[in-house]
Parts: C-alpha cells; sequence; structure tokens
C-alpha cells in the first residue's frame, strides 16, 4: 500500500460498503472464523465457481449464506493482513484485505488491527487501520467508539469521520444517536461534519433539520452547496431555486455561481432565460454574468454573436473581455474577424483594446503584423500603447524603428516604445529622444524619462530639470522625476524641492509628505511647524490629513482645529467627517457645522450622506427629509446609493417628496437603471414636471444607450416630445457614440 492506496481506500470507507463486502456480507454469527490465520487460510483456499444457488443467497436478511469468493482471480494466495501488501498493485492490495475482512469476525478484525499497526510505513498503516475500522464498525459500532478510547490509535480523527459518515448514509438515526458516546468538543464536532458530509443531498430545509440536533453549531447551508451541486447535474433549475433561498449571502453567491457554470454547460439558453424569473435584481445580474462569462470562456464565438444581437441587454463589457481573452489564446486571427461583425464602434473597441492586449502579450511580433494590417487609424491609436509597449520589451531598437518607420515621432505608437525603452535604459532613451519638440505629447514623453531616470540616479535627473527654462515642460518633468525621487531618496527630495519656486512646490508636495508619513505619521505632521513656505505647508497637511484621519479621526480634528482661519479648513474637516461617517453619520454631520464656507459645507455633507446612505438608506433619507430646503445634490447623493439596494425602496421616497425640484432632482439619479429597466427608468423620466430636468434625464439615458443599444436610443428619442432641437442634440450624441466619441 502507499499513498495511491491510501487515497483508494478513503474513497472506499468513506462510501460506505464495498464489492468486497458485498460478495460475503452476512450476520458475524454465520461466519465461522475462530482465527486470523484460520480465516485466512479459508480465504486463501482455492474456489470453485459460484453456482446459482449460492448467488442467490448473497444478500441481508437472517437466512443469507457467505458466497464463495473467487480467490482464484487475485494474484496468490494471502494468509494475513500483512501478505496483502506483497501484492503487485494498490487495488489488489485493497481488494484482498476486503476480502479478508468481509469474512473476518470481531475477534479476527481486532487481531488485524494489531497486525496493522506494526506495519512501519505510515501511509500504508493509516491506509490499512482506515479499512479494518470500517469493518469493525460494520460489526459492533458501540464497540468501536469504546475501543476508539480505550487504545492508542492513530488518525483517530479520520476513524471517527468515516465511521460516522458511512453510518448516516445506511442508519441516520443511529449515526445521531452514538454522537452522545463520543467526547465532547472536537470528536463530536467530526462526527456532526461526517453527517452532515453524507447527507448533503437530501436539501437544506432537512439539513437545517439535521444541524439543529447534532453538536458544534455548523452551518448546514455550507454542505447544502455540495449537494445543490450534485443535483444541478440533473435538474439544474431546482438546485437553482434551493440556492437562491440559502440564507447566507456568501455560501447563496458561491452556490449560485457554480450552478451557472454547470447549468451552462447543459443549456445556456434555459439557464439564461431562467434568470428573468430571478426577483433580486443584483443576484439576477450576478447569475447572468455568471452563466455569459461561462460561455464566454469555453464558446467565445456564442458570445459575439450575442453581442451583435441589436435585442441584447444588460452591460456586456465584463463578459466581452473574457471572450476576447479566450480568443486570443485559442486563435487570435479569427478573433479580429469577428470583431467586425459588432454592431457598434463602441463595442469594437473595447473588444479590439481587450484581444490586442492579451495577444501583444504572448506574441508581440504577431500583434505588431495585426496592428499594422488595421484599416482604422482610431483603432490603431487605441490599442498602440499596448502594442509598441510588447514589442519593445521583445525587441527595443528593432521596435523603435517599425514605430518610426509605420507612424512617425509623433505617433502614440513610437511613444509607447521609447517609454518602455526609458524603463531600462533613460539615458539612451534621452539621446534618442533629441531636444524635446515643443509639443505636448513630446513633453510628456520627456518628463516620463526622466522620472524613470529619477529611480536609478536623481541627482541627473535634477540637473537636467534645472536647465530647463521656467514653463509648462519644466513643471511637468519636474512633477514626475521627483515623484519617482521622493519613493528612492524622500530627504533629498524634499531639500531640492524647498529650494524650488513656489509654482513648483504647488504640485510635488504630496509625494514627498506620503513617503515621510510612512516613516511615521506624527513624525511627518510635525514637520509643519517647520515649512516657511505656505505652500508646502498647506499641501503638506492635505497630503496626510486623510491618513490621520483614518487612523484617529477625532483626534485628527482636534489637531487641525489650530488652522481654522485657514481657507483649506472646510476641505480638511471634510476629509475627517468622511472617515466618522462610516461609523458614525450624524457625529460626522455635526463636525461639518464648523465650517464656515457654505460651498465646502454643502460639498461635505453630500458626500457623508452618500456614505450613510450606503449602508442604511433609510435612515439617511429621513434625515434629508426633515430638511427643509435640502437641495437637489443632497437627494441625489441619497436616491443614488439606496437604488443600488433596494430599487422600489428608493422610488417611493423619491416620489414622495415634497417639493417638485426636489422629486425631479431624485427621479435623475434613478435613471441611471435604464440598461436594465427601460420600461421602468422611461417611466420615471415622464415623471419629471421640469422640462429642462427632463431632458437632462432623457440625455443621461440616451447616453447609457447609445453605447450598447443605439436602435433603443432612437426609438426613446422618437417616444418623446422634443422639440426640433433638442431632437437634433439627440441624434448627434447617438452618433457621436456610435462613432467613437
Amino acid at each position: 500500500m502507499n499513498n495511491k492506496f491510501f487515497l483508494i481506500a478513503a474513497l472506499l470507507a468513506g462510501a460506505g460498503l464495498i464489492a468486497g463486502l458485498l460478495l460475503s456480507r452476512a450476520p458475524a454469527s454465520k461466519v465461522s472464523t475462530p482465527n486470523a490465520p484460520a480465516a485466512a487460510s479459508q480465504a486463501a483456499a482455492p474456489s470453485q465457481p459460484v453456482s446459482a444457488e449460492s448467488h442467490q443467497g448473497v444478500g441481508p436478511g437472517p437466512e443469507a449464506t457467505v458466497a464463495a469468493v473467487p480467490v482464484s482471480q487475485s494474484p496468490g494466495p494471502y494468509q494475513s493482513m500483512l501478505n496483502t501488501l506483497a501484492l503487485p498493485t494498490d487495488f489488489l492490495q485493497t481488494e484482498a484485505l476486503y476480502a479478508l475482512l468481509g469474512r473476518a469476525d470481531l475477534t479476527t478484525v481486532k487481531a488485524y488491527i494489531e497486525e496493522a499497526k506494526t506495519i512501519q510505513h505510515d501511509g500504508d498503516r493509516d491506509a490499512g487501520l482506515a479499512i479494518i475500522y470500517s469493518r469493525f464498525a460494520d460489526l459492533d459500532p458501540d464497540g468501536l467508539i469504546a475501543h476508539l478510547y480505550a487504545s492508542d490509535i492513530p488518525n483517530k480523527d479520520n476513524i471517527i469521520y468515516s465511521t460516522f459518515h458511512s453510518w448516516a448514509k445506511y442508519d441516520l438515526e443511529a449515526a445521531v444517536a452514538r454522537i452522545d458516546q463520543l467526547r465532547a468538543g472536537r470528536d463530536q464536532q467530526i462526527a456532526a461534519r461526517a453527517i452532515l458530509q453524507a447527507r448533503a443531498g437530501e436539501g437544506p430545509e432537512l439539513l437545517r433539520e439535521l444541524a439543529g440536533r447534532l453538536p458544534g453549531g455548523l452551518n448546514p447551508e455550507s454542505y447544502a452547496v455540495r449537494g445543490l451541486l450534485e443535483r444541478s447535474r440533473t435538474d439544474p433549475e431546482a438546485a437553482m431555486r434551493a440556492a437562491l433561498a440559502l440564507t447566507d449571502s456568501g455560501l447563496r453567491q458561491q452556490a449560485i455561481a457554480r450552478i451557472a457554470a454547470i447549468w451552462s454547460e447543459m443549456d445556456y439558453r434555459t439557464a439564461l432565460a431562467f434568470a428573468r424569473h430571478i426577483p433580486d435584481v443584483e443576484t439576477r445580474r450576478q447569475f447572468r454574468r455568471s452563466v455569459l462569462n461561462h460561455i464566454a470562456q469555453n464558446d467565445p464565438e456564442t458570445i459575439l454573436a450575442m453581442l451583435a444581437d441589436p435585442k441584447r441587454d444588460g452591460d456586456w463589457r465584463a463578459v466581452l473581455y473574457t471572450a476576447m481573452q479566450s480568443l486570443a489564446v485559442q486563435n487570435p486571427e479569427k478573433g479580429l474577424a469577428l470583431i467586425e461583425d459588432l454592431p457598434s464602434a463602441d463595442l469594437k473597441q473595447q473588444a479590439l483594446h481587450y484581444l490586442m492586449s492579451q495577444w501583444a502579450g504572448t506574441d508581440p511580433r504577431a500583434a505588431a503584423a495585426a496592428y499594422q494590417s488595421l484599416s482604422n487609424p482610431g483603432l490603431q491609436r487605441m490599442i498602440s500603447h499596448t502594442v509598441g509597449e510588447a514589442y519593445a520589451r521583445l525587441a527595443p531598437m528593432e521596435a523603435l524603428r517599425w514605430a518610426e518607420k509605420l507612424a512617425g515621432r509623433q505617433s502614440e505608437l513610437w511613444r509607447s516604445v521609447m517609454s518602455t525603452i526609458a524603463q531600462t535604459d533613460p539615458h539612451r532613451a534621452l539621446e534618442l529622444l533629441g531636444d524635446p519638440e515643443p509639443t505636448p505629447h513630446h513633453a510628456e514623453l520627456f518628463a516620463s524619462i526622466l522620472a524613470a531616470m529619477a529611480r536609478t540616479d536623481p541627482l541627473a535627473a535634477a540637473d537636467y530639470i534645472d536647465a530647463l527654462p521656467p514653463g509648462a515642460l519644466r513643471r511637468r518633468a519636474a512633477q514626475q522625476a521627483l515623484q519617482s525621487w521622493a519613493e528612492q531618496d524622500p530627504e533629498g527630495a524634499l531639500a531640492w524641492l524647498l529650494n524650488q519656486p513656489a509654482s513648483l512646490q504647488m504640485d510635488m508636495v504630496w509625494s514627498i509628505a506620503h513617503q515621510f508619513a510612512q516613516g511615521g505619521l506624527q513624525t511627518a505632521l510635525g514637520m509643519v511647524d517647520g515649512f516657511d513656505s505656505e505652500v508646502v505647508r498647506d499641501q503638506w497637511i492635505s497630503a496626510l490629513i486623510g491618513q490621520y484621519a483614518g487612523e484617529a479621526p477625532f483626534e485628527a480634528a482636534d489637531w487641525i482645529n489650530r488652522f481654522r482661519d485657514n481657507p483649506h479648513y472646510g476641505e480638511w474637516l471634510s476629509t475627517i467627517a468622511q472617515q466618522v461617517a462610516g461609523s458614525d453619520p450624524r457625529a460626522a454631520i455635526d463636525m461639518l457645522a464648523a465650517i464656515t464656507n457654505r460651498e465646502q459645507y454643502r460639498m461635505a455633507l453630500n458626500i457623508v450622506a452618500s456614505q450613510w446612505a450606503g449602508y442604511d438608506p433609510a435612515a439617511a433619507a429621513r434625515w434629508v427629509a426633515g430638511i427643509a430646503d435640502a437641495d437637489g445634490d443632497l437627494i441625489q447623493s441619497v436616491a443614488a446609493q439606496w437604488y443600488q439596494y433596494d430599487p422600489a425602496a428608493a422610488e417611493r421616497w423619491v416620489l414622495g417628496l415634497r417639493e417638485a425640484h426636489q422629486r425631479d432632482a431624485g427621479i435623475l439619479s434613478l435613471l441611471n437603471g435604464a440598461l436594465y429597466d427601460i420600461v421602468g427608468a422611461e417611466r420615471l423620466l415622464h415623471q419629471i414636471q421640469s422640462p429642462d430636468t427632463r431632458f437632462q434625464g432623457l440625455t443621461r439615458m440616451i447616453y447609457q444607450l447609445a453605447r450598447y443599444n443605439p436602435a433603443e436610443a432612437r426609438a426613446l428619442a422618437d417616444r418623446t416630445d422634443l422639440s426640433p432641437e433638442r431632437r437634433r442634440q439627440v441624434d448627434e450624441t447617438i452618433t457621436r457614440i456610435q462613432q467613437g466619441g
């Protein structure tokens, strides 16, 4: 016996009675095996073919007889448990041991236990004992429990588990009754887990009832999931309905995703049809995503065919990503051809980006050739960075010559290759660049090269920056280089920054402050009073106040109080209040009362209300409703969050608001669901009283729909009463989005 034998034995023991037992199963009183050697001799004796009469006698019941075992089919004689180890394969060793045990009485079984304990190899010993104890449990279950505590038995946990698992399969009540004979605590919990596992296919309700009778406080739904997965292979709809009824949200999501995968393999069409009957919006989306993602992984062409259907609904970006990733591995050239059949420019752009990102990572030269063959310049621009970067990592100078010849030095493709070269040799990249041309793109490239240089040679990067004339190029280069410098040497970066003009300091403090805070937040905060520059001081506080608020918000509020006269005080206090709002929103709102700048106060209040609505929308809504002059932004902050969790409740609250302008503002935030419920969104749209607000809502819906279903977007515009000018604006929006704008 070896490790493979252990696996075989575990499977056989977990399943209960094995075929070897079935050949010789009979009450102990019918078996005459006074001692182990005698039993072994009997088992080893040449057998005769089993007659029809003897075959009919096999089976349970007081009149059953012991059928002759065709030992002649086994490879040689075996006389004891140890002799079975001489057989040439794991299966034959296991078969022989079960044949021995099938003829053994309790006394013989105990003798085999002592014999097995002498086996030196741990895996063989443990596997053999597990099988022997399964026979012990069959003959005398109560005696086995007593034996477990009277003897020094290795792997007692496994024996308890396999024993109770077997009992629970063919005599559940006996298994439940005997669990009290085990020691309380670990042993009883092992047995309880075994019983629940054995009955996993019974369904969640029966498992809940069973778990209530067992010790250990186990969650029956974790076992129900396993049973539901098995059931889903024969009745996926019933399994899915049972999964939806699970109360544990984590297990419910796990079950839904895995059943969706199984159902998709069987018949994805019926799975998608079932999704329409799931009442909860988020659960319905989750199930659809799981089904579609499984199709995308295994049959990406089907997904692309679905995307070509103008009647499709929902957001398909994640599914499209999975499908294109699969095609990039399986057949990227075919993927390119299939992209051309997609119905909108937006989908084509996304699909091409996903495909080329994966393709360029595995075969840069082939991806570069495919890039060169594209006829749409807009699509080329979109993926130029991905292709150029991958090609440059493989062959930098070859890629640079290719990019310059194909697209020129002003192209995104050429700049992507240069940026990649700069990551490993920034000095060489500057030589290749020469004097940066006076264009924003070249300025950005120059800055990125200096940032790469600053990681390994910051003083050289600083010399380049100091040599630049004042202006946008110097500011951009300094900002990017200083961020890289601060990661390696924050003290040196700060010393250089303090000698720069205020116009440069404004943009560069944050990265240095964060680096100092990594060495100790209080130390970094203590540096505030040492700055002569107000610009550096204020930006330093802005950079660190969020971290301080996250660690000790009320302490941070006390600390910041000494800057009440600072024009940034309201922003800093708002940052602190947002941290407090996560646990005590009313305390956060009270904290905001210290802000005297009304615009800062209004913006901070909206943020806190949105956070509050994120976890207790009803309470946040009651608070907002109590504010007589609550503005539209505040209403939208709460309504938008509430809609994500309970659309119906959010709608009832918005439509019940007293003031028309408040209702209109709230409805605007509900229209974000237009992609998933166009009929419901259109109904809400027509309840907006202000014509201008209604047109704003229509524009929002059109923008969402036109990206994925331009025909439906135009149909919505047809159904809406619009002036000629506004209809022209809507049509232009749809056309622009279709063209990738």
